[in-house]
């Protein structure tokens, strides 16, 4: 699960209505947090939504491949 905020819920919810949205703290206060399961078309709209580089999947880092001395 993944911290969103109120504004990311409702655009997400927008585009993508069957996302779980899990929000804490069930009393009608401020003190709430929305997080969203991880999918993969969830986390792809969230990444461009906050303008961030999508993470792809089996791609590893360069220096994995390198070799230690």
């Amino acid at each position: 699960m993944i911290l969103i905020s109120v504004r990311e819920k409702e655009q997400i919810l927008e585009k993508l209505p069957n996302v779980h949205i899990h929000r804490t703290v069930k009393q009608k206060s401020k003190r709430h947090k929305y997080y969203m399961e991880e999918r993969r078309d969830a986390m792809a709209l969230l990444h461009e939504m906050r303008g961030e580089a999508p993470v792809e999947r089996g791609v590893r880092n360069v220096r994995s491949k390198q070799k230690k001395r």
